[in-house]
């Protein structure tokens, strides 16, 4: 179950009221794995009873596939290999929602541009909570930064985007061990 299905559910799955009838099974399956204590303590708030949950931490990384770049390769080569402009890159790596905040890098990319540096933003996740987006957009546009702003959605290309990227940033409220720090 994705985390934020926990207590909202999808976009989809709210239309559906999926989400409501997997609420109400929580309690009755025999054992559920959470992968942080955030997540434990949402279980134990939907009722869940507390000798029903193990906490299995989310830990280890895919080295073979999350690598620093090899010697002979530049950021600019992995950035045009992904498409994207050949400056200095922030990614955000998650879902665009409220919770994880990434419309904290708006007024920020807006200030560094204030300060002259050349640089963007790459927001790398599904974006489900469209006026959410909306407003983002809105406001990257008002800042004069929308063109430092890349909307590149899902991509199953996170490893050769980290390589890409000089800075991850991960400005949520709330994160358990988010694996996207690892990955970094």
């Amino acid at each position: 179950v994705i985390e934020e299905e926990l207590t909202l559910g999808s976009p989809l799955s709210r239309m559906l009221s999926v989400h409501r009838g997997r609420l109400s099974l929580l309690p009755k399956l025999s054992a559920l794995v959470a992968i942080s204590r955030e997540i434990r303590e949402r279980l134990i708030a939907l009722h869940v009873p507390e000798d029903k949950i193990v906490e299995l931490p989310l830990c280890g990384v895919d080295t073979v596939e999350f690598h620093p770049l090899d010697a002979a390769e530049s950021k600019g080569e992995a950035r045009r290999a992904l498409g994207l402009a050949d400056r200095p890159s922030c990614v955000f790596a998650g879902h665009i929602v409220p919770r994880k905040r990434p419309d904290l890098l708006i007024p920020a990319i807006a200030e560094v541009k204030k300060r002259g540096i050349d640089c963007q933003v790459i927001l790398a996740g599904p974006e489900e909570d469209e006026a959410y987006g909306q407003k983002m957009r809105r406001d990257a546009e008002n800042l004069g930064v929308s063109d430092r702003v890349v909307w590149l959605g899902f991509t199953e290309r996170m490893s050769a985007l980290m390589r890409a990227s000089d800075v991850l940033a991960l400005p949520s409220t709330s994160e358990g061990l988010p694996g996207v720090i690892m990955e970094a």
